[in-house]
């Protein structure tokens, strides 16, 4: 696009040259809105399977019993830090779409 720019706007372009250069850029332009819509859907539609796969694990560990039927802490203290520093900095309007956040307890330096 910028190169067409460039050629639309040249003073060493012949007049044919400048009108099919801002034909094109034309054309770009108008398709770059819906070229950008489709990008976005389907990163939203991946972020959304994403999380919800997320989910599912979380709900896993947190049905999960042990022989006694007891639920097994670490398995639990995984599900709520999944939940907590996962799940909950990538809320939709969070963070960007198409993307999740992990934001670590503090004091938390990964090396």
């Amino acid at each position: 696009m910028e190169r067409l720019r460039g050629v639309s706007g040249s003073d060493k372009k012949c007049d044919a040259e400048k009108e099919v250069a801002r034909e094109e850029l034309a054309q770009l332009e108008q398709s770059e809105s819906y070229i950008y819509h489709r990008t976005f859907d389907k990163a939203s539609r991946a972020a959304k399977s994403v999380r919800q796969a997320i989910h599912r694990v979380i709900q896993s560990l947190e049905d999960a019993r042990d022989a006694q039927g007891r639920p097994p802490r670490v398995l639990n203290a995984f599900a709520d830090h999944l939940k907590q520093y996962l799940l909950g900095p990538s809320r939709p309007g969070s963070a960007p779409t198409g993307h999740l956040v992990y934001e670590p307890p503090p004091g938390v330096i990964w090396a």
